[in-house]
């Protein structure tokens, strides 16, 4: 009789500096070898709600190091000093030394020491094995290196501090897509729901090519989905507002209308600490 390993959870981070969209970093968690520290990433990426507050929306990539790791996750103080985790302010290591430390990619919990683990975690980018036994490794990036790459170049200060914020503009979990030939159900709260899917169908990206049978093809692709928000929450009262003013002219005579720039901010990407996702 065979038996097949338990699915694990997939989560996102959507990252912005500024007016930039970075791109987007794709996470599996081992919950089979560290279930209690992937639970606490996973229910911190989801939407928050009166029973679990915690969101990683908003926080700050605070240090970056390259050719060695990005931190971040600080959802409470913002500089490397904070953090809460879904089961108070720390809670212990998990299974540390189940795997070297060998690799760029790999995402593990940040702490002050044994037994001090809350929200804040690092995504290494080269081999880190002085680390081995220190930290616990609990997923790994599997789509998104490459925004790790440009948050890299990112000027930082003698600290190691982005002069230029960073932060994770939107984030959450990825449903695995049903094996049936039934049409597969959409996600729950704490997932994109399957309103917030329609009201972004007017700014749906351009189809991606057909990647079946890659490591990705067992989860819905919902990544596609979230940036349209960036953009039409804010430019949308502009582009009102510039409709109503009264054209003038320049100095060649021609008249100007306004709507023409509120047009531009339409083809931004807005700050999407403005998006208000379902």
């Amino acid at each position: 009789m065979s038996t097949s390993l338990p699915t694990r959870p997939r989560v996102f981070l959507d990252v912005q500096s500024g007016f930039d969209f970075l791109g987007r970093i794709t996470i599996e968690l081992f919950s089979d070898k560290t279930p209690k520290t992937a639970e606490n990433f996973r229910a911190i990426c989801t939407p928050p709600s009166s029973a679990q507050p915690l969101t990683y929306k908003g926080s700050r990539f605070h240090r970056i190091i390259d050719e060695f790791m990005i931190q971040g996750g600080d959802i409470t103080a913002g500089n490397g000093t904070g953090g809460m985790s879904i089961y108070g302010p720390v809670f212990e290591d998990e299974n540390i030394g189940w795997r070297e430390i060998d690799a760029g990619g790999l995402v593990c919990m940040a702490n002050r020491g044994k037994g001090t683990n809350s929200s804040q975690f690092f995504i290494t980018l080269a081999p880190c094995q002085h680390l081995n036994a220190k930290h616990t490794v609990f997923g790994h990036v599997i789509k998104g290196m490459d925004v790790c790459e440009r948050m890299v170049k990112v000027q930082v200060d003698s600290d190691d501090r982005p002069l230029s914020e960073i932060v994770i503009s939107h984030c959450g979990e990825l449903q695995p897509k049903a094996r049936s030939n039934e049409a597969h159900p959409f996600p729950t709260k704490g997932r994109v729901s399957e309103r917030s899917l329609a009201r972004e169908t007017l700014d749906k990206p351009a189809k991606r090519p057909n990647t079946a049978g890659t490591v990705n093809d067992l989860y819905h692709p919902v990544e596609e989905a979230t940036p349209g928000l960036m953009k039409t929450a804010v430019a949308a009262p502009l582009l009102d507002q510039c409709l109503h003013m009264t054209p003038h002219r320049d100095l060649h005579g021609r008249n100007v209308v306004f709507a023409d720039v509120a047009r531009l901010l339409l083809g931004l990407g807005l700050r999407s600490d403005q998006d208000h996702p379902t």
